[in-house]
């Protein structure tokens, strides 16, 4: 029987041992780039909100809250189909259509800001802004005031 060889029986089971050692490490590392994923996907959904609320106000043909309406539920709309879980959009209108008048050729800056939440990062605030221009040969003036 000399081209038997016996099994070490020192090393039995280490293979379970060395698996319970790094069997977390590997899960926390596939759940961090699948955390990360999700972060980068949630920051394209919101640029794309902020992008379609901008763009709302400038071409909507109504004045004041209207316009903000019409911003709102374009950003509820991108980021309801984008299937960002965001908790508590908030939409800021710089100018804001209910306060100020918005002319032919002026820039409306739309930032969007909600809560994500995720396995490792925990929940996340997320800013996106967003710039459209007013067609300059609209000739409606967005907003509660006029323009000269």
């Amino acid at each position: 029987m000399a081209g038997r060889r016996r099994s070490a029986d020192g090393e039995r089971g280490s293979f379970a041992v060395e698996l319970a050692v790094l069997a977390p490490v590997l899960i926390a590392f596939v759940v961090m780039i699948i955390d990360g994923g999700r972060l980068t996907w949630a920051k394209s959904r919101l640029q794309g909100a902020a992008r379609d609320a901008a763009r709302a106000v400038t071409i909507n043909h109504n004045s004041g809250q209207g316009a903000y309406n019409s911003a709102s539920q374009a950003m509820t709309d991108a980021l309801s189909n984008g299937g960002v879980n965001c908790g508590a959009p908030t939409l800021t209108l710089v100018p804001d259509p209910r306060t100020d008048a918005i002319g032919n050729g002026e820039t409306v800056t739309a930032t969007v800001t909600c809560n994500v939440a995720f396995v490792m990062f925990g929940t996340r605030t997320i800013t996106r802004s967003q710039q459209s221009v007013v067609d300059q040969y609209r000739q409606v003036t967005t907003g509660p005031g006029t323009i000269p």
